[in-house]
């Protein structure tokens, strides 16, 4: 069971659905999909992605809708809050309720005349009514019943399906093996500080809130007051994060405003902006390039005090800058950058499931490199256990799916093979009448006069409400003795009834005909357009080619993981645990990586001594094969298939799957620096400052070494939790040491504000330095640590007191980050800056878009040793889910290649973004790798001799189907 269905839970469940479990999904709101159901756009893409979250394969294409309206085929149930659980770990039993006032969904028709029939407005919505659609892009029976709702009873007297329920409860029980907590955050309502006005000035809005104002405005935000377009607006960043009451930092809100930027310049370009922030948070992949390629807007690095509204309604800021120059601005729109806050209510649910929570409200996890709270079977992923971003919470998911698959055992399930069998010919189609709602506006006998008059059409049926109990059964007797090759159901929206559908129909002829749901309610009193719906889907049909079945199946289950530190050693791990066979392939000769070597700090805990027990217990499992010294030659075909042809040895080697785990290595400063390993060293160099017997009682450490430049343009995330842990290391051993930190940001995302917040308690003291104002170190003593004046000097402006500090110090601690990876691999695109590329930065961070081969660690992008750990184990896990079960269906949806047509030109080859096209050059012959294939067209659209076509949708069948649209509609 899972309870949450943010990002991080919906991951967690297609993980475990494709390890063969059975999952529930148990959402308190009447949508799923969390705060990014309300998001149109993903920094640092500017794109959604969302969909991307889909398994790649196994999942019919009836299936594969947009996120932000359904989740196919995983029980959810919506408006449910958890009342009580029992047993232990293995056997849990959860009782959830449903608590008036509600709209039972699977009731639910989506006509509308509830919302129709209200009379309770909110102002503070987007949402006119008490009763309204659960977003505005949901499926069209998703109502819901906001808190304002009186009560009056119109809505009970109109619906027509008895869907609304204003009193009562409704309880469910399930039984389940392992409890995922995927509560996610709520948005910080900042009503407590009263010094910005919210919801007293009508023109101070909440990032959500600018995000939707703008989703429903053309991309452009307006007042509240007057409904005007603002020509000057202020962002306030670390509103409800990074103070007394809630000390974190919320990871996403910097970059989730300068996404909200970028889509306000592009659609108002004459608008002026200008963004308060104390540090400007970038530190995921590519985020620093997105802030710096930020234009139009101005970034005034403060902390606002308080607003003003004046008469017009704009809004009075009176700020301080670094340089100590007090300003007045005037602004017509106030933008509140509000932090994630725990759920609400999650006090209450920890009492009830017996597990322990901070004092803000996060989940305590037993270690870092576990997902289970302090009580054995219940596990607690996402931002439930700290403020994260959307990767990092995909990735959790994954990673707790793979954990709970080795403690409970995999769940094999083999899909049996439901292809169309021969003899399969036609076109059944069904007309549902929703409540008759669809006959009084739509003429059904007209259209099954029309349909009937086509040969390939077997029949036409016609029922009220086929999504009910009673339809399901009409639909299943109705295809007794029937072999239809295609079946068209005009009805609502696919995405919400699509599997239940499929699976009965699947049920009544024991495979998956073509099946398309087309969606005729929203057509409103138009038989043609209806009509010309269903005819072009039809057509597609028709025209179809007819190509024989291709399923996915594994030569072999062996995994490869090049590259044995962290992360390798983490996917190792959780695949043997799964009876995967594994070969780790590491350059060097022994295991660890370079954070072995280092001897680091992660959560206070040694990091040598624990990959040591880690390696220790690889040794254990038979599954596994270590390789060192390993230099692979090459590496070719695809998942289920790959060949590696390693130096040492004469054959080449067949995997069913390839990791790409090389990491990242270390920065060695350039010479401005003066790096001489002995005074002034590296923050890797743990063990030999923490070593020695005198501390040095001045130390400074630099931050961001030659990052966050042109050439390097990023974050190397790691750096700065490192440097606080060892300051606090230190300052523990000899709490008078002086601690100086010299920095460009502090990147203290999530939890680590807590590191920083301890530091600046102790004494620590922050100073700025940038690319215009560097830092300078002079007088440098090369030999040895000296603890006498001017030792060590170190220059920096200080744009308060307006000249030059100079801090003489035993010891300067250089924090340079990493590099990009060296190795290279043959279809595994890279960024701009050298690192690996994932398929969807946000929802598919480590699989490529070469299908089978992931991308892990620090060679996709910099990460702490907690975080490589974790992307290990979510990387295991979506391998696990396509080598473990036998066989499984590939799309239908795939490109096709007529051998008589080709002429080897091969642009198809360069167009396909997926490595799925290739040339043989035995047979002459350019073929489609139709495991690899994921339907995009890109082939079929550069083919100049149409020899590229599409098995489902045909040239000729679009075509078609395009005329009778023009026709009928």
């Amino acid at each position: 069971v899972v309870i949450g269905s943010g990002v991080a839970g919906l991951k967690a469940a297609f993980t475990l659905r494709g390890l063969g479990y059975s999952v529930t999904i148990v959402e308190k709101k009447p949508y799923t999909g969390g705060t990014t159901t309300l998001l149109d756009e993903q920094f640092p893409t500017d794109a959604c992605g969302f969909c991307r979250m889909l398994p790649r394969f196994g999942l019919p294409e009836c299936e594969e809708y947009c996120l932000k309206r359904g989740v196919g085929d995983i029980e959810v149930l919506r408006g449910y809050e958890l009342e009580d659980v029992s047993g232990r770990a293995g056997d849990f039993n959860l009782t959830v309720i449903k608590k008036a006032p509600y709209v039972l969904h699977s009731l639910c028709i989506g006509c509308g005349r509830c919302e129709e029939v209200c009379g309770v407005r909110s102002a503070l919505s987007e949402f006119a009514k008490a009763i309204h659609r659960a977003t505005k892009i949901s499926s069209l029976n998703e109502y819901a019943i906001d808190s304002d709702c009186t009560k009056c009873g119109e809505c009970v007297k109109v619906c027509p399906t008895s869907a609304i329920f204003l009193e009562g409860e409704r309880r469910e029980t399930i039984s389940a093996g392992a409890i995922i907590l995927a509560l996610g955050f709520d948005e910080f309502v900042p009503y407590e500080y009263r010094e910005y006005g919210y919801g007293r000035f009508a023109n101070v809005l909440t990032s959500l809130e600018l995000e939707r104002t703008m989703s429903l405005n053309e991309g452009k935000p307006i007042r509240r007051s007057d409904s005007a377009l603002p020509g000057k607006v202020a962002f306030i960043q670390c509103v409800g994060s990074r103070d007394e009451k809630n000390p974190w930092c919320s990871s996403a809100c910097c970059m989730y405003a300068l996404k909200e930027i970028r889509k306000m310049k592009k659609n108002l370009p004459e608008v002026e902006i200008k963004m308060f922030y104390m540090d400007m948070r970038a530190f995921g992949k590519e985020y620093w390039k997105y802030y710096t390629e930020t234009e139009g807007v101005e970034f005034v690095r403060c902390r606002v005090p308080k607003i003003e509204e004046l008469e017009n309604k704009n809004l009075l800021i009176r700020y301080e800058d670094e340089s100590g120059a007090i300003f007045a601005e005037e602004f017509n729109l106030v933008v509140l950058s509000v932090g994630q806050a725990p759920s609400r209510g999650v006090k209450d649910l920890a009492t009830k499931l017996g597990i322990q929570i901070d004092g803000p409200g996060y989940a305590r996890t037993k270690s870092f490199d576990t997902f289970e709270t302090t009580r054995d079977g219940i596990y607690a992923v996402g931002s439930f256990v700290s403020p994260k971003d959307i990767s990092d919470a995909v990735s959790s998911g994954a990673a707790c799916a793979i954990e709970i698959a080795n403690k409970l055992g995999l769940s094999t399930r083999n899909r049996k093979n439901t292809e169309i069998p021969n003899g399969a010919s036609g076109t059944i189609l069904y007309l549902c009448t929703c409540n008759k709602e669809l006959s009084q506006r739509i003429d059904f006998a007209k259209i099954k006069e029309k349909m009937r008059t086509y040969d390939d059409i077997l029949s036409v049926e016609e029922f009220d409400r086929l999504c009910n109990p009673g339809g399901l059964e009409f639909l299943s007797e109705s295809l007794a003795g029937k072999k239809p090759s295609n079946i068209i159901i005009a009805a609502c929206q696919g995405y919400y009834f699509s599997s239940l559908f499929r699976n009965t129909i699947e049920k009544s002829l024991g495979y998956i005909p073509g099946m398309r749901i087309v969606d005729i309610k929203t057509i409103r009193d138009n038989t043609d357009s209806a009509l010309s719906r269903i005819v072009a889907c039809r057509d597609i049909f028709r025209h179809k080619i007819q190509v024989p079945a291709v399923r996915y199946s594994p030569q072999n289950q062996k995994v490869l993981i090049v590259g044995g530190g962290v992360s390798g050693i983490s996917s190792a791990l959780a695949l043997a645990k799964c009876s995967i066979p594994v070969v780790i392939a590491e350059k060097s000769d022994k295991l660890g990586g370079p954070l072995y070597e280092k001897n680091g700090l992660f959560n206070g805990i040694k990091i040598r001594p624990y990959l040591e027990e880690k390696i220790k217990e690889l040794g254990r499992y038979n599954n596994v094969e270590v390789k060192l010294n390993a230099k692979i030659e090459s590496l070719k075909g695809s998942v289920g298939n790959y060949d590696v042809k390693f130096a040492d040895e004469q054959q080449s080697r067949n995997f069913a799957a390839v990791v790409i785990a090389v990491g990242a290595p270390e920065h060695i400063p350039k010479d401005n620096w003066k790096y001489n390993g002995e005074n002034i060293i590296l923050n890797t160099e743990y063990d030999k400052i923490l070593r020695m017997e005198i501390i040095p009682k001045r130390i400074g450490f630099v931050q961001c070494v030659d990052s966050l430049t042109k050439e390097r343009g990023y974050c190397s995330r790691a750096c700065c939790r490192k440097s606080m842990e060892l300051a606090l290391a230190l300052l523990k051993k000899d709490p008078t040491t002086k601690i100086y930190f010299f920095v460009k940001e502090v990147m203290s995302y999530g939890e680590n504000e807590l590191l920083y917040r301890e530091l600046r308690s102790r004494g620590a003291l922050f100073f700025r330095y940038n690319e215009d104002n560097p830092l300078r170190i002079v007088n440098v003593n090369e030999n040895k640590f000296v603890h006498v004046n001017e030792s060590l000097l170190v220059h920096v402006y200080d744009p308060i007191l307006s000249r030059d500090l100079e801090f003489a110090l035993d010891l300067l601690v250089l924090a340079s980050g990493v590099d990009a990876p060296s190795f290279d691999v043959i279809g595994v695109d890279r960024d701009s800056f050298g690192f690996f590329v994932g398929l969807d930065t946000k929802f598919s961070p480590q699989e490529t878009e070469r299908a089978g081969l992931f991308v892990v660690g620090s060679g996709r992008m910099p990460m702490s040793f907690g975080e490589a750990w974790v992307d290990g184990m979510a990387c295991a896990a979506q391998i696990v889910s396509y080598i473990v079960n036998e066989s499984v269906p590939v799309r239908r949806a795939r490109a096709y290649v007529s051998e008589r047509k080709c002429v080897k030109c091969l642009l198809c080859v360069s167009a396909c973004p997926y490595g799925a096209r290739l040339y043989d050059d035995e047979s002459n012959i350019v073929r489609v790798n139709e495991i690899t294939c994921q339907g995009c067209g890109a082939c079929a659209v550069f083919c100049p001799s149409q020899a590229t076509d599409m098995v489902e949708f045909s040239a000729s069948g679009v075509m078609s189907a395009v005329m009778d649209l023009a026709i009928f509609g």
